[in-house]
This record gives C-alpha cells, structure tokens and sequence, in this order.
C-alpha cells in the first residue's frame, strides 16, 4: 500500500510538471508605478498615456535642463545681500535673465561671453558683458555699483562653485568714477 501511495505521489507531481512546462506562459507587464522607465539606454521613455494629452516640457527648447540658482540680490540697506532662490535655464545667459528679473542687473544688460578654467583644483570664472553694465555701474554711485558687481560675481561664484570671478565689460576692465575694478572678484557678504 505505501507503494502503491508513493508511486501515486509521484505520478501527480510528474504530470504536475508537466502541464506546468506545456502551459503558455505571456511575458510580465512591469508594474506601473505611475514614473517613466529608463529605457535601455538609460533614457527615460514617455509614458504613452502622456502622449494623448500634451503638456508643457519642464526642459526649455534648446536642451538645456532647469536649475534652481541662488541669486543675490542687495539687502535694503545696502550693507549685505538677501538670497532669492529661483529657476533658470542651466547657462550663464539664464543666470543673468534671473539677475536681470531680480533687479540686480538692468534689462539692457547682455552675455557677451562666459568661461570657466580649471586649474591646480581651482575654478575661475571670467564674465564679459556688454557696455549697458558699465552704464549701470556709473550711473549707480559707489554703494550701488558695489552692489550690482558683487550681485552678479556673488550669484556666478556660487552657481559654478568658482573661487573667483573676473567681470569685463565688453573684452575691457570695468573703471568708474568710484573704482578700477582690475582683477578677480570672490565671494563677498557685504557690500
């Protein structure tokens, strides 16, 4: 009888198997958790329910992604800087369209050129703006022109993690009625 059991048991997990091997199997979905999957090239795949119902890009038209940049910007006073935190395009022309929308720079303001170097582990920076700058500077007294260069060389030393800035105007060194502003500029708290 215990023979006959044993035979039986064995009998049933054989053809247990055997339907198991011979039943069709569909591929897994993966389970939707609601975020785009990489694909296999690790970018991230739109979700095909997205494409039915357009909606606006947080990646602005040229590519380049969205940061949040602090920008300094002269306290009330005029001794020291308040921080405002706000989105930019991630170039140095979207950091002066926030400086430029924060007040420290006049709208007329424009990137000329903007490099960074590295060398012996430090990183510097050299910014080159237009004639509207030096305009602004001029025309802002001593306190003022303080102010706004140390804004703009403050915010880009920050953003790019540089040690120090230098800022021309136009391939040329800044030189007001109040300073000759020559050489690198690094990060200042007070005006």
């Amino acid at each position: 009888m215990k023979k006959r059991a044993a035979l039986l048991c064995l009998a049933l997990a054989g053809a247990l198997l055997l339907l198991a091997a011979c039943t069709k199997t569909e591929d897994k979905e993966p389970e939707d958790t609601g975020e785009p999957s990489p694909s296999p090239t690790g970018q991230i795949s739109p979700d095909p329910q997205d494409s039915e119902t357009p909606s606006p890009s947080p990646i602005p038209e040229d590519d380049e992604p969205r940061l949040t940049a602090v920008i300094y910007v002269p306290d009330g006073e005029a001794v020291g800087f308040d921080t405002v935190e706000v989105p930019v395009e991630g170039t140095a022309q979207g950091l002066l369209d926030a400086l430029i929308q924060e007040g420290v720079v006049d709208q007329s303001v424009e990137l000329l050129s903007f490099e960074m170097t590295e060398e012996g582990g430090e990183v510097t920076g050299a910014l080159d703006l237009s004639q509207a700058f030096l305009t602004q500077l001029e025309s802002a007294g001593g306190t003022g022109e303080r102010a706004a260069l140390y804004g703009v060389a403050n915010t880009f030393i920050r953003h790019y993690d540089l040690s120090e800035i230098t800022i021309t105007v136009e391939g040329g060194v800044i030189e007001t009625g109040h300073d000759l502003y020559e050489g690198p500029l690094t990060f200042q708290e007070q005006i």
